[in-house]
């Protein structure tokens, strides 16, 4: 029934972007030394602590838009682009679909280069093309042109920068979350929407056959799109170099 569950909620069809930056923080964890130590910045409920049993995992999140099981507790409480918590170098820090939500995009990567040893890492997935999210906490959309700008201001080599999908899975996904137009603050009020979130497991498993075949075609229609000019958003492998 797990299997069978994961397979509905991530895989590349209906869910190609969460099965992409699952499938990007666990290849390259699998790089990693036993024992090195990695920072998640914006941790949320911690879905990639696993893929580091062997490491020093330190979950840091702002701790507003989200709430967290007890077992989910963040090590460290604070808005990154403001403070630099205090804490020994890390290897390597994750930074995935966060960067939307910081206000200040300077202050990150320089926090982040405080952070970081020399030659560090950072992990990185942002999004290009989404709707508003964790409102009032979404500030800001990057292009790849943008990442590069910021990296090199601040001391970081950019080593890969990769879409996410091309113009059809960003098309298949508009479609694919359509079911979830009924439960948005536009539509119901924020007590019902509270009392209709109970029904989006079932609106989801509805429109599921239609997720299915749209994320097929998204994926067909990414074979003629080159450039990627169109994305969801993208990956990145940033390293610290220094200024």
């Amino acid at each position: 029934m797990e299997t069978l569950r994961r397979f509905i909620t991530k895989n590349p069809i209906t869910n190609y972007t969460g099965w992409r930056i699952d499938y990007f923080i666990r290849s390259m964890a699998s790089l990693l030394v036993p024992s090195q130590r990695v920072l998640d910045i914006g941790a949320g409920k911690q879905p990639y602590r696993k893929y580091f049993i062997r490491h020093r995992y330190i979950p840091l999140d702002l701790g507003v838009a989200l709430t967290y099981p007890e077992t989910m507790k963040q090590e460290i409480i604070c808005d990154i682009s403001t403070t630099a918590p205090e804490l020994p170098p890390v290897d390597v820090i994750i930074l995935t679909q966060v960067l939307e939500h910081i206000r200040d995009t300077d202050a990150l990567f320089a926090n982040m280069s405080k952070l970081l040893i020399q030659d560090g890492g950072v992990w990185m997935t942002f999004p290009m093309i989404s709707r508003e999210h964790q409102v009032p906490y979404d500030f800001v959309r990057l292009t790849r042109w943008g990442l590069n700008y910021y990296a090199k201001k601040h001391g970081f080599r950019v080593e890969y920068i990769r879409p996410m999908g091309g113009f059809g899975t960003m098309l298949a996904s508009f479609i694919q979350n359509i079911y979830l137009l009924p439960f948005t603050p536009h539509v119901v009020s924020t007590i019902k929407r509270e009392k209709a979130k109970n029904f989006i497991p079932l609106a989801r498993a509805l429109w599921w056959p239609v997720s299915f075949f749209f994320g097929i075609l998204g994926h067909l229609l990414d074979l003629c799109d080159k450039e990627r000019g169109c994305t969801l958003g993208y990956e990145a492998v940033l390293r610290k170099i220094g200024k």
